[in-house]
């Protein structure tokens, strides 16, 4: 671990070079040596995963994620003619060089919060297991709430269906955020809890049928609109309940079940606008729509128009803080985030001191959501953002280096702590779930529902007269 902690603080050293040297005007061959860089980072941190035996983990998602955000513009798109908004060629060497700066910053974060954590333990402490099952009166009560969930989940799908909403409105809607809180919960809980000898994915749905009924109506119900956002989001952390809490499973299986997901989920994609939707054209629709996008390869960007806008994302922010003379957009908003899981709180708050309606409007997404919109006549919803964009239109350089240092140090803790503190076990399987978002998003992205959960679960200990014991 010493000599890769040495190697991340050569990668700092070489990501500032770079991003001092940058060129004003593209240059390709030096986005392929940053690309090269990234690759380099990105890998060691697999290999080492893969020689921990942690096959499925938040680095390996977000690191994937992150480079399809930041490098199929600059190195496979632009060239050939590919980008969203013309005229900020001279920002794409600067602005990708910052995105390879956060990601040696944030290895060095997690590098040395592995090494504070595991220094301080036992030498079995990675063996370990010592999350303590939770009684059956706090499984019970808290499936009855799951249902419930799913019952309010299933009737507001309804009528936005009938209303003639699409997956856009869906995914921010306040009973999507509902759902994705309850049934994570009851999934950690649930799969924490279980005690059973034969330890077998048949069995586990056996035990556990009711949430398990709920987890699939939480999958397909969005799959009819074309909305993918919350079928992977519950996948994953299903996926990362079972392998860290309940059984491990072979890395081949892994990736054939990720290939599946990822193709079955490209699908949904080129179905998921209004005109494309299975509730509107059918089954039989939704099959020529996907077999159109597959045999079609002329438009490149609507096979990539997830990636498209969070890598524009950072040229927009460049673009806009040389403009505003260095201005920070709304950097005081680090004193409201903390309260965004209190409901209406952040809105008062935003009010009150701004004289904004809500806290999406001094949030970096809303700023390119406003650029994008200028561009595309119907657009609906939003583009998000990229995740290091949003840092630094926030809280420019310096806020990058601190930020994603103690987001790395966050998510190291996670990880070890995953099967031995509930707290943790609950934060990091959340981020699992939303890791392959995060890039196209923020690193506060999940902190609200973690926060939420955590909060519902000591309700419903409290109730049940019972008391949380966890190690540290």
């Amino acid at each position: 671990m010493k000599s890769i902690i040495l190697n991340s603080k050569l990668h700092i050293v070489l990501a500032v070079l770079m991003y001092i040297l940058a060129p004003r005007q593209y240059d390709y061959w030096f986005c392929v040596c940053l690309c090269v860089l990234f690759l380099i980072m990105a890998i060691k941190s697999v290999i080492f995963e893969f020689e921990s035996k942690n096959y499925l983990s938040f680095n390996l998602i977000f690191m994937l994620s992150l480079f399809l955000c930041t490098f199929i513009v600059p190195i496979f798109l632009y060239p050939l003619g590919y980008y969203l908004f013309a005229g900020y060629d001279q920002y794409v060497n600067v602005c990708t060089s910052l995105v390879v700066l956060a990601t040696s910053v944030y290895n060095w974060g997690w590098q040395f919060g592995y090494n504070k954590i595991v220094s301080k333990q036992a030498p079995d402490f990675l063996k370990d297991n010592y999350i303590f099952p939770f009684p059956n009166s706090v499984i019970k009560l808290l499936n009855i709430i799951s249902v419930f969930s799913i019952l309010y989940y299933f009737i507001t799908f309804g009528q936005t269906i009938n209303a003639g909403l699409d997956n856009s409105d869906l995914g921010a809607a306040a009973y999507t955020t509902i759902l994705q809180t309850v049934l994570t919960l009851s999934i950690i809980v649930n799969t924490v809890s279980d005690v059973t000898v034969e330890k077998k994915l048949r069995t586990f749905v056996k035990n556990h049928l009711i949430i398990s009924i709920c987890f699939g109506i939480g999958i397909i119900l969005p799959i009819i609109i074309g909305d993918r956002t919350m079928p992977i989001y519950l996948l994953s952390v299903f996926a990362a309940s079972y392998i860290l809490l309940y059984k491990k499973i072979k890395l081949s299986r892994i990736l054939l079940g990720a290939s599946v997901v990822a193709l079955l989920m490209f699908a949904i994609g080129q179905t998921r606008n209004s005109d494309n939707a299975l509730k509107y054209v059918g089954a039989s629709g939704a099959a020529n729509t996907i077999t159109e996008a597959l045999t079609n390869t002329e438009d490149m960007t609507e096979t990539f128009q997830d990636f498209l806008p969070a890598s524009n994302c950072l040229y927009l922010f460049k673009n806009w803080r040389e403009t505003h003379n260095g201005e920070l957009f709304y950097p005081s908003k680090i004193f409201i985030l903390p309260f965004s899981p209190i409901p209406y709180l952040p809105t008062f708050l935003t009010s009150s001191f701004y004289g904004k309606s809500s806290l999406n409007e001094i949030l970096s997404a809303d700023l390119s959501t406003g650029w994008y919109k200028n561009v595309v006549a119907n657009l609906n919803g939003g583009i998000g953002t990229h995740v290091v964009g949003d840092i630094y239109v926030s809280w420019g350089l310096l806020g990058v280096i601190v930020l994603f240092f103690f987001f790395g140090y966050f998510i190291a803790c996670g990880q070890l702590l995953v099967r031995r503190n509930i707290y943790w076990c609950i934060a990091y399987i959340t981020y699992i779930g939303q890791a392959m978002y995060i890039a196209r998003g923020t690193i506060y992205f999940c902190y609200r529902h973690f926060v939420l959960q955590i909060f519902l679960l000591l309700v419903i200990c409290s109730l049940c007269g019972y008391k949380i014991v966890s190690n540290k």
